[in-house]
């Protein structure tokens, strides 16, 4: 195998093309399938993608073997012995098969086993990757919050959606009492005053008596022909002879222009999208529910078009500014976001994007660079979020 590897994208797809001659060797980057034999004519439209981008979609692959921990390190250096004898035979098909059965037999593993190695370290190659990846220990939940889960499943995450007051009550009479409804609670110093509020805001909510009112606006036209809608000074009228006499005194008189008050207000830029992030904005502005957001975000990842979705982090890694330089670059090459990047001057607030303590197993979700040519409906919408974000 050549020492020297690229990257390739059509948009939807990403490759690492290990062998070049009349036909490419390629492996599938996303899939990670057993590297094949490929017609260069099949990538001729194609175009390379940042190894940076890809390597930021593994957590292992975005750090320096000097990182790793002493034990992590030594499975690392096991598992790259396993499939060193692979690569010098990466395009020998046959060859490259009974090796790989060689070395499951040899160290009593599976030969799935070794093929998930191998084309790890090709999709990446980066010994690193081999490390092993640690999960959070997962906390044993307590009886009451396994009941609390159970029932937000069951009565709130529904489609007809109860109040968390009704999944409260429910959860109280399945779980909490006997068939003739008496039962002991649990109470403590945090659940008691919560469970007061609760019930302090239903009742307020059940005694609560609507009283008509009525209000005053009216439309005005500016000299320059433009109308504008203002409010009369008291929002609530009780009484409708009151809202009919000042209507009588107003109605096709002028409008007099007594007081005008400026200010400046300074707007900070909005933060770059977490996950939960995008799913309120995207719920906002288009009525998307958080699962059809999650939905659409991930189609997006999976096409290469966006960064990994499920990250709870508004912020960059404090060594990306170089990226995000090339990917506003890219950017700008779309008429849309043209007139918000070209011609205008590059300073980045970098403690408002960029902040290492802010990152933990991922950053926000920003664009990779790779234009999508063909999104529509609600997948463009969101992709068009995500780019405004980022500009």
């Amino acid at each position: 195998m050549q020492n020297k590897t690229f990257l390739l994208s059509d948009g939807s797809q990403i490759v690492r093309i290990l062998e070049e001659s009349e036909q490419y060797m390629v492996i599938d980057c996303i899939r990670q399938t057993m590297p094949h034999r490929a017609d260069r004519e099949q990538f001729k439209n194609w175009k390379p993608y940042p190894e940076e981008m890809l390597c930021r979609s593994d957590m292992r692959a975005d750090r320096e073997e000097k990182d790793i921990p002493p034990e992590d390190a030594a499975v690392m250096h096991r598992r790259f012995t396993l499939i060193a004898p692979l690569i010098p035979m990466v395009g020998q098909e046959q060859m490259r098969s009974a090796m790989i059965e060689l070395i499951a037999e040899k160290n009593k593993i599976t030969k799935q086993t070794v093929r998930k190695y191998f084309c790890l370290y090709l999709t990446y190659q980066k010994k690193c990757v081999l490390a092993p990846l640690h999960c959070r220990q997962k906390k044993e939940l307590t009886e009451d919050e396994k009941n609390f889960r159970w029932a937000l499943n069951k009565f709130y995450f529904t489609q007809r959606m109860y109040s968390l007051n009704t999944a409260y009550t429910m959860m109280l009479n399945e779980k909490y009492t006997d068939s003739t409804g008496k039962g002991i609670y649990s109470v403590g110093r945090v659940q008691t005053p919560t469970l007061a509020i609760v019930v302090e805001r239903e009742m307020a909510i059940r005694n609560f008596k609507s009283t008509p009112y009525f209000a005053l606006s009216a439309v005005f036209t500016a000299p320059s022909g433009k109308d504008y809608t203002a409010k009369y000074k008291k929002e609530r009228i009780e009484k409708k002879e009151d809202a009919d006499s000042i209507f009588r005194k107003i109605d096709g008189k002028d409008g007099v222009v007594t007081d005008i008050q400026k200010k400046v207000v300074t707007k900070e830029a909005p933060l770059l999208y977490s996950l939960s992030a995008l799913q309120m904005d995207a719920n906002a502005k288009f009525g998307l529910t958080l699962k059809r957001t999650l939905e659409v975000v991930q189609k997006l990842y999976d096409s290469g078009y966006t960064t990994y979705p499920r990250t709870n982090s508004r912020y960059l890694t404090e060594d990306m500014e170089p990226v995000i330089n090339d990917v506003l670059n890219k950017l700008s090459t779309v008429s849309e976001y043209k007139k918000l990047i070209s011609g205008r001057t590059r300073k980045f607030d970098f403690p408002h994007y960029f902040n290492d303590k802010k990152v933990e197993s991922h950053f926000a979700i920003i664009p990779t660079g790779v234009i999508p040519t063909s999104l529509t409906g609600v997948d463009a919408k969101v992709y068009d979020l995500i780019c405004r974000t980022s500009r």
